[in-house]
């Protein structure tokens, strides 16, 4: 599929975190099957979180910078994203592309069902 439609099917997802009504529905071991469908990525590379109530952003924004000028790959998540959805995911700081987008969506989108 292509970006938008890659949307289309994103936004067809409900949004748990406005939903409180559907906390039976997680479950941590069909999580984990999932995961081990797309080859356990948590298990692989270095992962730094950065949590708090202030200056996440602008955090990982240094941590990648330095990290990229000592030649590291570095993928990056941030939320939300202001106007496009792309905001949220980087490599070495710049935006995943649209065919990028799409096609990592169709891949994980082809194992969700």
């Amino acid at each position: 599929m292509n970006y938008a439609q890659a949307l289309k099917e994103l936004d067809k997802f409900i949004n748990y975190e406005k939903r409180l009504t559907h906390k039976g529905e997680y479950d941590v071991e069909n999580f984990k099957t999932f995961l081990a469908t797309l080859n356990s990525p948590q298990n692989h590379g270095t992962t730094v979180t950065v949590a708090g109530t202030k200056g996440k952003g602008s955090t990982t924004r240094y941590i990648t910078n330095a990290f990229v000028n000592l030649g590291f790959n570095v993928g990056s998540f941030y939320s939300p994203h202001v106007r496009d959805l792309r905001e949220r995911i980087n490599f070495n700081n710049n935006w995943i592309a649209k065919e990028d987008f799409s096609k990592i969506f169709t891949y994980i989108f082809n194992h969700l069902l």
